[in-house]
């Protein structure tokens, strides 16, 4: 099993670059997108937007389906591509590395978990918080503290599931 740099968080920026939306009709979908202010740029078979840092892509349906190696049966492909654009060739091996990984059935996968300690003292506190790095570091956990932040830390460990908090 190999070892990647990719794991939950690390060194990859959590951006898009590029959102491509396939169409049915290109010059209806860029007349919508121009009467909302958008500015489009034909290229090809395509109509460009650049929104803030973030490229929009109006491109046929059939098309972006055959680029992606999609069959469009309407069921299975949304018609949405995102993309990720990475600096260097070797942000680009490390992207083809981690894919390889991935299709070999390489998936890392990051449980949340979230330890609560009370105590009747600071030093108290001190001597729970050193048991519980101690057994973390043992077991190559890493563990992040916060304080009063319960809430922040509840919803950021279950935005990855999916799942929806109410404060």
């Amino acid at each position: 099993m190999g070892v990647s740099r990719w794991s939950y968080g690390d060194d990859m920026e959590q951006r898009l670059s590029i959102v491509t939306l396939g169409v049915r009709d290109l010059a209806v979908a860029r007349r919508f997108y121009e009467s909302l202010g958008w500015v489009g740029q034909g290229v090809e078979a395509t109509v460009f937007f650049q929104v803030g840092g973030l490229a929009v892509i109006l491109w046929g349906r059939d098309e972006l389906a055959e680029d992606v190696g999609i069959r469009d049966d309407g069921a299975t492909f949304g018609g949405i591509v995102l993309a990720h654009n990475v600096r260097s060739r070797t942000e680009v091996d490390d992207v083809l590395a981690r894919e390889a990984e991935l299709l070999a059935g390489h998936a890392e996968v990051g449980i949340v978990g979230m330890i609560t300690v009370t105590a009747d003292s600071r030093d108290a506190l001190e001597a729970a918080v050193t048991a519980i790095h101690a057994a973390a570091t043992q077991a190559s956990l890493d563990l992040r503290r916060v304080y009063g932040q319960q809430l922040q830390a509840f919803t950021a460990a279950a935005l990855p599931l999916g799942i929806e908090v109410i404060a």
